[in-house]
């Protein structure tokens, strides 16, 4: 489901448009994801969004929605952590910015990140419109398991003879 969210005012008898401000957040570790990358173009290309609204400073949805927002030509609003305005809650702080300035959020969550729960219930609190999208993190083939290896002994003479 996609929303287009548009609303118009009138002052003096001018009409004005509010402009339609997508926030997207999501997990940290989505850079690389498939799905995620397919879900944060589709948003742009189809409801086609006046600005997108992300945190400056994050790592996965939220950079990958700049890149996505600049290779669709669509203007990006950028917050960043206060840490010497807002030491303790500095991310809920950025967060509320974020969604005060938006019109309607997309997030992309892995299910265990707690930090998108919370954006996610911020933002129903405020009675933003929100799609949500519960997603499998991608096995990653090139990341090898990490093995304990005991060598002792005559083995471990061998090895350090070689060298």
């Amino acid at each position: 489901m996609t929303l287009r969210w548009q609303s118009r005012h009138t002052v003096s008898g001018l009409r004005f448009k509010t402009l339609d401000k997508l926030c997207i957040f999501g997990t940290r570790t989505f850079y690389e994801n498939r799905e995620a990358e397919m879900l944060i173009d589709e948003a742009l290309t189809k409801a086609r969004p006046d600005m997108v609204v992300t945190a400056g400073d994050a790592e996965g949805v939220c950079q990958l929605a700049i890149d996505k927002s600049s290779e669709h030509g669509i203007p990006c609003e950028l917050h960043w952590l206060q840490p010497s305005k807002y030491a303790a809650g500095k991310y809920e702080h950025r967060s509320k910015e974020a969604l005060k300035s938006s019109t309607r959020v997309l997030f992309v969550h892995d299910g265990k990140s707690k930090g998108t729960l919370n954006e996610k219930e911020l933002a129903e609190k405020m009675g933003l419109p929100i799609e949500y999208h519960k997603i499998k993190a991608e096995e990653k083939p090139w990341e090898l398991p990490e093995v304990e290896i005991s060598i002792e002994g005559e083995e471990l003479e061998d090895i350090i003879g070689d060298f």
